[in-house]
């Protein structure tokens, strides 16, 4: 984990010193918190530039071209080529469909990965459920 992005940084630190005392302690040992996207970038080298973001923000963040709602148009301008592949959870946007098609569609035309998480899907009668649907 190359950094923690979070504008809450007690929070960020706190988040941190969790995992650095649990079996994960390798993967955080030397992970850097930054208050934004732009300070993460104007730190980042070549050798600490990443090959994916878990976003973890809430959806009233992301999905949308308005400023401080744009996460991950905000990577695809800081990433323009190759740009990283992006984890998100549902729901991917609050705003309009048109916007949230707007961002679709920049991510899909510069062949950017998305993978969008349902966590429900672990669940047993979810797995029966769709399962059923196609036998």
């Amino acid at each position: 984990m190359i950094a923690l992005i979070d504008p809450a940084q007690a929070t960020a630190e706190a988040v941190l010193e969790r995992k650095r005392n649990s079996f994960v302690v390798e993967a955080y040992e030397n992970t850097k918190i930054y208050p934004s996207l732009d300070a993460f970038a104007a730190d980042m080298t070549d050798n600490n530039r990443p090959h994916a973001f878990v976003v973890g923000s809430p959806p009233a963040y992301r999905g949308s071209t308005q400023k401080g709602r744009d996460v991950e148009l905000s990577i695809h301008r800081l990433f323009p080529e190759n740009t990283p592949a992006i984890f998100l959870e549902k729901p991917l946007s609050t705003d309009t469909p048109a916007e949230a098609d707007k961002v679709a569609k920049t991510l899909v035309d510069s062949q950017t990965v998305i993978s969008v998480g349902y966590f429900l899907r672990y669940l047993r009668g979810e797995q029966s459920s769709f399962l059923s649907s196609y036998l």
